[in-house]
């Protein structure tokens, strides 16, 4: 077209515009050139998918394309890692030794929810199953009344519940990330982005497919960030996580805390306390370096050069160990 076509166009007002093409329409019908342009739009539209990744829609949907260039790049990038890394993974859970055997602990490692219904009426049971038509017996004195005299005898009618129960284990995984991480950001020759990008897409791969795998679970996962007397030098892979597993955070499955390097040791005991906890310190020096106490399944992943074969087996021993 014409520039100065679309130059006039444009100077239009656009209701004006609008009108002046269905009346155009309407007497000579479209033309052959619009009816081809058109075609080829649509054609154009069904091709987009080969274009437009799922890290941009995750940009449309999340609002992070007005985000600072530097913090935008990072999470483009850990998407896409995380989406090779998934590529990568069977498609099925690994399978355990299929020998398991009950014990007696002190973890309360399994929520019981019932799931029958009330079938019955009984004169015994707990005050929430009473039924609501007792309450008439009670009466505003101080002398002993009817519900109290009824209650003493056990004739108060209960609702009696079918005792199916629904039983759930109760897991946690805890990431503890160094704040010595700071010196991870750095990209190896073998690899396509820097190593705390990589370390990121891998812990996001690793919530995402033990959802899917142990769904059936009460799974919570918590990010524990050791932060420096004065700073916190992982505030940035934070907002990261934070934005990029908003929908985990929001249902309840993720958290994320920020701890002295002193304290992670006492948060990680206390979910040991609660339910069955398995606990991993992400660091950039080795577990003789550390020189620190660990709790129980407790193990420390030292982030060193290494290249895409090393990562893959390596997210493959954290989902084979968790899962088995």
């Amino acid at each position: 077209m014409s520039p100065a076509v679309i130059d006039r166009l444009l100077k239009m007002p656009a209701a004006e515009v609008l009108q002046d093409a269905w009346d155009s329409v309407d007497q000579m019908g479209l033309s052959s050139l619009i009816v081809d342009q058109l075609d080829h739009l649509v054609n154009a539209i069904q091709r987009a998918g080969d274009v437009v990744g799922p890290e941009d829609l995750f940009e449309l949907e999340s609002g992070t394309a007005v985000a600072p260039l530097g913090q935008r790049i990072a999470i483009r990038q850990v998407l896409q890692m995380a989406g090779l890394l998934r590529s990568e993974l069977p498609p099925q859970r690994p399978r355990g030794n299929g020998r398991q055997s009950s014990v007696a602990t002190h973890l309360q490692q399994v929520d019981q929810y019932p799931i029958g219904g009330f079938h019955s009426i009984t004169n015994r049971g707990t005050f929430e199953s009473l039924v609501r038509s007792e309450l008439a017996y009670m009466e505003d004195t101080e002398r002993p009344d009817l519900f109290d005299i009824k209650y003493a005898r056990h004739e108060l009618l209960y609702y009696s519940r079918d005792e199916s129960l629904f039983l759930r284990r109760r897991m946690a995984f805890a990431f503890v990330l160094n704040c010595d991480l700071k010196t991870t950001r750095v990209k190896d020759d073998e690899l396509p982005v820097q190593r705390i990008v990589l370390l990121l897409a891998c812990l996001c791969v690793v919530v995402q497919q033990l959802t899917d795998w142990l769904g059936e679970d009460s799974l919570c996962f918590e990010f524990i960030w050791c932060s420096e007397a004065d700073s916190d030098p992982l505030e940035s892979e934070r907002q990261m996580i934070e934005v990029i597993l908003r929908e985990q955070i929001r249902r309840g499955n993720v958290f994320q805390r920020t701890l002295g390097v002193d304290q992670w040791q006492e948060r990680v005991e206390e979910l040991g306390r609660t339910c069955f906890c398995q606990a991993m310190l992400v660091s950039a020096r080795s577990a003789k370096m550390l020189d620190a106490e660990l709790p129980d399944q407790t193990t420390v992943m030292r982030i060193e050069k290494s290249g895409w074969d090393e990562w893959l087996r390596r997210l493959h021993d954290w989902l084979h160990m968790w899962c088995v």
